[in-house]
């Protein structure tokens, strides 16, 4: 499968290739999108679909379907959250921020699931990885060896953006 998001307010979107390799009609995620816009789909390996609309979301992938959403517990769950990357095995988050106290106008920040599930007070990666420029869309090499994430240095201009990559031990040493 593959999903996407398109519209506005944009939506989450799924598309299926065929055995020939064929994609078939997008279909519209209507059990789980939310009113407000849904951006960033990310998955963990066991399918778990995580997205965010300024809050983060879960939607649990039961019997081959997503059919709700639940809220990721506090502090996770409140506005500003962008861009989660979940783990594979869903015990740490990956997301952009734009309204903590940080380096820049938006940061990375990471939030580790506890062994009661919930989530930790969310961290920011540091000035090794954030600056005074946004830094957004984290994702986690399959190895889960490396992140890797853009910079814009003016927002509204994609010549001044590039594309990052770090030692996951950037992440594991805030555990």
């Amino acid at each position: 499968h593959l999903y996407f998001v398109a519209d506005f307010p944009p939506d989450l979107w799924r598309s299926s290739r065929s055995e020939d390799g064929a994609w078939s009609q997008p279909i519209k995620m209507d059990q789980i999108s939310t009113e407000k816009g849904d951006w960033y789909p990310t998955f963990s390996k066991n399918n778990n679909l995580y997205f965010t609309n300024g809050m983060a979301y879960c939607a649990p992938f039961e019997k081959g379907n997503y059919s709700l959403i639940t809220p990721l517990d506090s502090p996770l769950h409140q506005e500003g959250i962008l861009d989660p990357c979940i783990s594979p095995r869903e015990d740490y988050v990956i997301f952009t921020s734009e309204d903590r106290m940080g380096y820049g106008r938006s940061d990375l920040y990471v939030s580790f699931k506890n062994e009661n599930g919930k989530w930790s007070e969310p961290q920011n990666l540091g000035n090794k990885i954030n600056t005074e420029f946004r830094e957004f869309a984290p994702y986690i090499s399959p190895d889960e060896q490396f992140l890797f994430f853009s910079r814009r240095e003016k927002w509204q201009d994609t010549r001044f953006s590039n594309i990052y990559w770090v030692s996951l031990d950037v992440v594991a040493s805030l555990r």
